[in-house]
Protein backbone atom coordinates (compact mmCIF):
# COMPACT_ATOMS: atom_id res chain seq x y z
CA UNK A 1 0.00 0.00 0.00
CA UNK A 2 2.73 2.79 0.75
CA UNK A 3 4.37 1.60 -2.61
CA UNK A 4 0.91 2.71 -4.39
CA UNK A 5 0.97 5.64 -2.44
CA UNK A 6 4.29 6.68 -3.40
CA UNK A 7 3.52 6.26 -6.75
CA UNK A 8 0.06 7.57 -6.52
CA UNK A 9 1.95 10.42 -5.31
CA UNK A 10 4.50 11.04 -7.85
CA UNK A 11 1.78 11.15 -10.35
CA UNK A 12 0.19 13.63 -8.65
CA UNK A 13 3.12 15.92 -8.43
CA UNK A 14 3.94 18.28 -11.74
CA UNK A 15 5.53 16.83 -14.93
CA UNK A 16 8.45 18.93 -14.51
CA UNK A 17 9.30 18.25 -11.26
CA UNK A 18 13.14 16.95 -10.51
CA UNK A 19 14.69 14.00 -8.99
CA UNK A 20 15.97 16.09 -5.76
CA UNK A 21 11.71 17.56 -5.66
CA UNK A 22 10.92 13.56 -5.44
CA UNK A 23 13.72 12.87 -3.42
CA UNK A 24 12.06 15.48 -0.74
CA UNK A 25 8.63 13.89 -1.32
CA UNK A 26 9.97 10.91 -0.15
CA UNK A 27 12.12 12.15 2.65
CA UNK A 28 8.44 13.81 3.92
CA UNK A 29 6.42 10.33 3.42
CA UNK A 30 9.45 9.09 5.53
CA UNK A 31 9.40 11.44 8.38
CA UNK A 32 5.66 12.09 8.81
CA UNK A 33 4.71 13.77 12.03
CA UNK A 34 1.73 15.50 14.56
CA UNK A 35 0.53 18.71 13.92
CA UNK A 36 -0.64 21.48 16.40
CA UNK A 37 -4.45 22.12 15.62
CA UNK A 38 -4.70 18.73 13.58
CA UNK A 39 -6.83 16.57 15.94
CA UNK A 40 -10.86 16.02 14.84
CA UNK A 41 -13.26 14.29 16.66
CA UNK A 42 -14.98 11.20 14.22
CA UNK A 43 -18.03 9.55 14.55
CA UNK A 44 -19.52 7.23 11.35
CA UNK A 45 -17.09 8.60 8.96
CA UNK A 46 -16.78 6.64 5.52
CA UNK A 47 -14.06 6.51 3.47
CA UNK A 48 -14.91 4.49 0.11
CA UNK A 49 -12.89 4.16 -2.08
CA UNK A 50 -12.97 1.44 -5.12
CA UNK A 51 -13.74 -2.05 -3.69
CA UNK A 52 -13.02 -1.10 -0.39
CA UNK A 53 -14.52 1.01 2.87
CA UNK A 54 -12.89 2.23 5.93
CA UNK A 55 -15.69 3.17 8.33
CA UNK A 56 -14.72 5.28 11.15
CA UNK A 57 -17.66 4.87 13.67
CA UNK A 58 -16.11 6.95 16.66
CA UNK A 59 -12.35 8.17 17.87
CA UNK A 60 -9.87 10.72 16.93
CA UNK A 61 -8.05 10.94 13.46
CA UNK A 62 -5.09 13.03 13.02
CA UNK A 63 -3.70 14.40 10.30
CA UNK A 64 0.20 14.32 9.65
CA UNK A 65 2.76 17.27 8.46
CA UNK A 66 2.23 18.35 5.17
CA UNK A 67 4.25 16.53 1.78
CA UNK A 68 5.30 19.01 -0.60
CA UNK A 69 2.79 21.53 0.41
CA UNK A 70 0.08 18.88 0.67
CA UNK A 71 -1.85 16.93 2.92
CA UNK A 72 -1.40 13.56 2.37
CA UNK A 73 -1.64 11.56 5.54
CA UNK A 74 -3.70 10.95 8.87
CA UNK A 75 -3.91 8.62 11.60
CA UNK A 76 -7.21 7.46 13.51
CA UNK A 77 -7.59 5.64 16.66
CA UNK A 78 -10.84 4.28 17.93
CA UNK A 79 -13.61 2.08 16.75
CA UNK A 80 -13.95 1.28 12.88
CA UNK A 81 -14.13 -1.12 10.51
CA UNK A 82 -12.37 -1.85 7.18
CA UNK A 83 -14.13 -4.21 4.47
CA UNK A 84 -12.48 -4.96 1.32
CA UNK A 85 -14.75 -6.89 -1.69
CA UNK A 86 -12.59 -7.48 -4.61
CA UNK A 87 -14.86 -7.54 -7.82
CA UNK A 88 -12.06 -9.97 -9.98
CA UNK A 89 -11.21 -13.69 -9.27
CA UNK A 90 -7.40 -12.84 -9.65
CA UNK A 91 -7.68 -10.46 -6.52
CA UNK A 92 -9.86 -12.59 -4.75
CA UNK A 93 -7.21 -15.05 -5.07
CA UNK A 94 -4.34 -12.89 -4.41
CA UNK A 95 -6.10 -11.80 -1.24
CA UNK A 96 -6.60 -15.34 0.10
CA UNK A 97 -3.15 -16.15 -0.53
CA UNK A 98 -1.80 -13.15 1.73
CA UNK A 99 -4.83 -13.27 4.50
CA UNK A 100 -6.39 -16.40 3.70
CA UNK A 101 -9.57 -15.03 2.59
CA UNK A 102 -10.85 -13.56 -0.43
CA UNK A 103 -12.62 -10.95 1.24
CA UNK A 104 -11.49 -8.76 4.47
CA UNK A 105 -14.32 -7.55 7.04
CA UNK A 106 -12.83 -6.54 10.17
CA UNK A 107 -13.07 -4.20 13.24
CA UNK A 108 -9.74 -1.78 13.72
CA UNK A 109 -8.92 0.35 16.37
CA UNK A 110 -5.99 2.71 14.30
CA UNK A 111 -5.61 3.09 10.96
CA UNK A 112 -2.67 5.06 9.20
CA UNK A 113 -3.80 6.64 5.81
CA UNK A 114 -1.72 7.77 3.19
CA UNK A 115 -3.52 9.14 0.05
CA UNK A 116 -3.33 11.51 -2.74
CA UNK A 117 -7.05 11.20 -3.42
CA UNK A 118 -10.11 13.13 -2.14
CA UNK A 119 -9.36 11.67 0.76
CA UNK A 120 -8.25 15.56 2.17
CA UNK A 121 -11.20 17.18 0.90
CA UNK A 122 -13.12 14.99 2.95
CA UNK A 123 -11.18 15.28 6.47
CA UNK A 124 -11.37 19.32 5.38
CA UNK A 125 -15.23 19.00 6.71
CA UNK A 126 -14.00 18.28 10.04
CA UNK A 127 -13.57 20.61 13.15
CA UNK A 128 -10.33 19.97 14.07
CA UNK A 129 -8.77 21.17 17.48
CA UNK A 130 -5.57 20.80 19.64
CA UNK A 131 -3.59 17.47 20.48
CA UNK A 132 -1.11 15.70 19.09
CA UNK A 133 -0.81 12.02 18.12
CA UNK A 134 -0.45 9.26 21.02
CA UNK A 135 3.53 8.77 20.70
CA UNK A 136 2.67 5.19 20.45
CA UNK A 137 0.35 5.71 17.44
CA UNK A 138 2.99 7.90 15.81
CA UNK A 139 5.60 5.36 16.27
CA UNK A 140 3.50 2.78 14.40
CA UNK A 141 3.46 5.66 11.56
CA UNK A 142 7.14 5.25 11.16
CA UNK A 143 7.24 1.15 11.65
CA UNK A 144 4.69 0.50 8.53
CA UNK A 145 6.08 3.60 6.77
CA UNK A 146 9.11 1.03 6.35
CA UNK A 147 6.77 -1.55 4.83
CA UNK A 148 6.07 -2.04 1.17
CA UNK A 149 3.56 -3.90 -0.59
CA UNK A 150 4.54 -4.51 -4.31
CA UNK A 151 1.39 -5.42 -6.48
CA UNK A 152 2.61 -7.62 -9.43
CA UNK A 153 5.27 -10.72 -9.36
CA UNK A 154 6.54 -9.81 -13.04
CA UNK A 155 9.72 -8.23 -14.24
CA UNK A 156 8.93 -4.86 -13.13
CA UNK A 157 7.72 -5.98 -9.28
CA UNK A 158 10.29 -7.65 -8.57
CA UNK A 159 12.62 -5.13 -9.71
CA UNK A 160 10.85 -2.73 -7.42
CA UNK A 161 11.11 -5.52 -4.64
CA UNK A 162 14.61 -6.27 -4.90
CA UNK A 163 15.21 -2.17 -4.70
CA UNK A 164 13.47 -1.97 -1.60
CA UNK A 165 14.83 -5.26 -0.15
CA UNK A 166 18.25 -3.34 -0.65
CA UNK A 167 17.26 -0.32 0.96
CA UNK A 168 15.88 -2.41 4.37
CA UNK A 169 12.15 -2.63 3.44
CA UNK A 170 10.02 -5.15 5.18
CA UNK A 171 8.45 -6.15 0.63
CA UNK A 172 5.50 -7.90 0.48
CA UNK A 173 4.64 -9.06 -3.10
CA UNK A 174 0.95 -9.73 -4.18
CA UNK A 175 0.54 -11.49 -7.51
CA UNK A 176 -2.55 -13.04 -9.29
CA UNK A 177 -0.32 -15.69 -10.56
CA UNK A 178 0.39 -18.72 -7.93
CA UNK A 179 3.72 -18.21 -8.77
CA UNK A 180 6.17 -14.91 -9.45
CA UNK A 181 8.12 -14.98 -12.93
CA UNK A 182 5.52 -17.30 -14.62
CA UNK A 183 7.15 -16.44 -18.19
CA UNK A 184 10.54 -18.06 -17.28
CA UNK A 185 11.86 -20.79 -16.87
CA UNK A 186 11.28 -22.71 -13.27
CA UNK A 187 14.51 -23.31 -12.34
CA UNK A 188 15.69 -19.31 -13.18
CA UNK A 189 12.78 -18.37 -11.46
CA UNK A 190 13.69 -20.36 -8.42
CA UNK A 191 17.17 -18.32 -8.70
CA UNK A 192 15.74 -14.82 -9.17
CA UNK A 193 13.16 -15.47 -5.89
CA UNK A 194 16.20 -17.17 -3.72
CA UNK A 195 18.35 -13.33 -4.89
CA UNK A 196 15.79 -11.48 -3.97
CA UNK A 197 14.88 -13.04 -0.53
CA UNK A 198 18.62 -13.30 0.44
Amino acid sequence: MILQSLLALAAAFPADTTSTQYLDYYRGIMSLASLPQSAADVKQLVLRRDAGVITLNQGTIYLLSPVGGRTVAAVFRGAGRLTLTPPEAPEQDALRRLLGASAVDDSITEAILIFDDSTATQLRGLSFHGGDVPDDLLGHVTSEVGRVVVVGGGYIGLEMAEAFVQRKYKVTVVTSSPQVMATLDPDERLATVVRIRS
